[in-house]
């Protein structure tokens, strides 16, 4: 390479880099929305508003939260997949949506590797292991007998085909070596009053959908998802320690953006929410939904997707499930 070959590459380069630190300055140009995939009330919306005041101070303009329900948070992800890659829209969005539906449904109007770009790993959601109180097991291991006297009778509820609630529910099944039938709802809330109403037998759900239920003695829990206790609910076994050894599970989620979003304007929005993350407030308040904040790079956060992806990959492989 010639000298002033070599000259015109690095100006280049200067001008790439001083190119990309304006643009992430000038961000935004307008309002930012905040695409969450399930109702209003849950974990995954709590917390992206919560997130979404932060970021009003941060980034200088409005930030919103729009809800896009259904399809266990395929709608949602179609949204953004056809959004402008501006950074002006981002999802909130957790392991079904990320890393799991792609192995189970062929007909997904979205890839999550090629059609969206990470950006933050926000917090982790330890799933309760909760039955009806009409249900005669008050233990996990009293559950896993029934489960055995009653084999492929007890059913097992869950929020939509291919979300965290599902695959923690049928890991606990093959890990226990007991059998349990999948009945899938839209949703959380259409899915808890048939749990208390005893028409399903148990489910792994979020500790914000299920404590007041919890509370008022509709739903029994038996144990927390994690490898160690949860301290919202330290006299709570886990799975693990339950009778089902090295049973781990976690609900998790974390921001995307549309694929071809500026790197720059990436690292501009990661460092706002993980400022967002570290405040007091911020924790205190994940901390009372059961959630843990995690932070890191757009990097970090990519590795963890594809490491969830898999670790659930081998157990629809091992279960059979095909995509449809």
């Amino acid at each position: 390479m010639t000298r002033s070959s070599l000259l015109l590459s690095v100006s280049l380069v200067a001008l790439l880099i001083a190119g990309g630190q304006s643009l992430a300055q000038d961000f935004p140009l307008r309002t930012v929305r905040i695409i969450v995939g399930f109702a209003p009330g849950g974990s995954m919306d709590v917390t992206a508003r919560l997130l979404a005041e932060k970021l009003r101070d941060g980034l200088g303009r409005q930030v919103i939260v729009e809800n896009r329900t259904g399809a266990s948070g395929s709608i949602a992800a179609q949204a953004l997949a056809k959004s402008a890659p501006d950074g002006h829209t981002l999802m909130l969005a957790g392991g079904g949506t990320l890393a799991i539906r792609q192995k189970l449904d062929m007909k997904l109007p979205y890839n999550a590797e090629r059609d969206f770009a990470p950006v933050i790993y926000v917090a982790n959601f330890p799933l309760l292991l909760v039955v009806p109180t009409s249900l005669p097991a008050k233990s996990v291991r009293e559950l896993l007998a029934l489960a055995r006297a009653r084999r492929g009778e007890l059913t097992f509820a869950s929020s939509g085909v291919g979300t965290t609630g599902h695959l923690s529910a049928a890991m606990f099944a093959v890990m226990a070596g007991v059998e349990l039938t999948h009945v899938p709802y839209k949703g959380s809330a259409q899915m808890i009053p048939e749990l208390i109403g005893g028409q399903v037998g148990l489910a792994f759900d979020q500790i914000t959908t299920t404590k007041a239920h919890i509370a008022s003695g509709k739903l029994r829990a038996l144990a927390v998802s994690t490898a160690r206790r949860s301290a919202l609910v330290p006299d709570l076994p886990t799975v693990a320690e339950s009778g089902v050894p090295g049973y781990e599970s976690t609900s998790w989620n974390g921001f995307v953006v549309p694929a071809g979003t500026p790197t720059a304007i990436i690292e501009r929005l990661q460092r706002e929410i993980e400022k967002s993350l570290k405040s007091p407030d911020m924790t205190e308040k994940l901390a009372a939904m059961g959630g843990e904040p995690v932070g890191g790079t757009p990097g970090q956060f990519a590795a963890h997707i594809r490491n969830e992806s898999a670790r659930w990959g081998k157990l629809i492989d091992r279960l059979g499930l095909k995509p449809q």
